[in-house]
């Protein structure tokens, strides 16, 4: 049988310090479909005139990548810390504050024997199988919700509906108005979650984990899979926040396997790195 997967897309709307890392270059291309604003082969930068920067002298972009797939998140990330932010700290180059929102793209890859194409800033990128759209239901949106507000800090469930990202309810569910809880207006049938705010995230890992707890929650609700997937993370991902190897199964807790240095899966909430931030329980 078949397996659907899921295509991935994340917006990172942030400030970021100009002394540390230069992106000035990059934020005059807003909604471009062409090939301008390519920071590196898998992300691409934009300005964004909402967003607000609360440290003098810091500046304002939307940071988004290219489509991926799952497995391809933690080299995408560490595109993102090394070449992006220079392997700097990431509370020395870059903040999440409340004007800041952590979109997620979404469509869903059926595998079979053709291939997928979706074109994006001047760019084709290719999946084995079909694109298909994502199938929201108010049902599957409030177990979404539910489940995401229960693992969000108070300060980032505050700001979950704001007005560009209003809670989606039967009344307005057909609207196929944009600003909202999930914006699922686009003609290819993907869907944007837009209610996302890691306001209050400062190190590069909890980013990165905060993100795969969110995948694993939209696997569970759009293709009906818990996240049984393989990582493994090398390099500078910041001098003090994770080891030089780490090589594990992401599986649900009662069943854990292969975990070298005997930590637990990035989806499980008891990992801890020096300066870290809890930033989803």
């Amino acid at each position: 049988m078949a397996k659907n997967k899921l295509i991935l897309g994340i917006e990172i709307e942030c400030a970021y310090n100009p002394e540390k890392v230069d992106l000035g270059e990059y934020i005059n291309n807003y909604h471009n479909t062409n090939a301008d604003g390519w920071i590196t082969p898998n992300w691409v930068g934009e300005n964004d005139g909402s967003l607000h920067a609360s440290k003098s002298g810091w500046e304002t972009i939307e940071i988004i990548s290219r489509p991926f797939l799952i497995t391809e998140f933690v080299t995408i990330m560490q595109d993102l810390v090394d070449n992006v932010f220079k392997g700097k700290i990431m509370k020395d180059t870059m903040e999440i504050n409340s004007s800041c929102g952590n979109h997620v793209h979404v469509s869903v890859l059926k595998e079979d024997n053709t291939t997928g194409t979706i074109p994006f800033r001047g760019r084709t990128f290719r999946f084995a199988g079909k694109i298909m759209p994502v199938k929201l239901t108010l049902a599957t949106i409030k177990k979404i919700r539910e489940e995401v507000l229960a693992r969000l800090t108070p300060t980032a469930r505050d700001r979950y509906f704001r007005d560009y990202a209003t809670k989606i309810v039967k009344s307005n569910f057909f609207s196929g108005q944009k600003y909202r809880e999930w914006n699922n207006s686009f003609r290819d049938g993907h869907a944007e979650y837009r209610s996302l705010n890691f306001v209050g995230v400062n190190t590069w890992t909890n980013l990165r984990r905060a993100y795969e707890r969110i995948f694993t929650i939209l696997r569970k609700y759009l293709i009906k899979e818990p996240a049984v997937e393989t990582y493994r993370v090398s390099g500078n991902f910041t001098p003090t926040e994770l080891p030089a190897l780490i090589e594990c199964k992401i599986q649900p807790p009662e069943k854990v396997e292969n975990i070298k240095h005997k930590i637990t899966p990035a989806n499980i909430t008891n990992i801890k790195f020096e300066g870290d931030e809890k930033c989803v329980t």
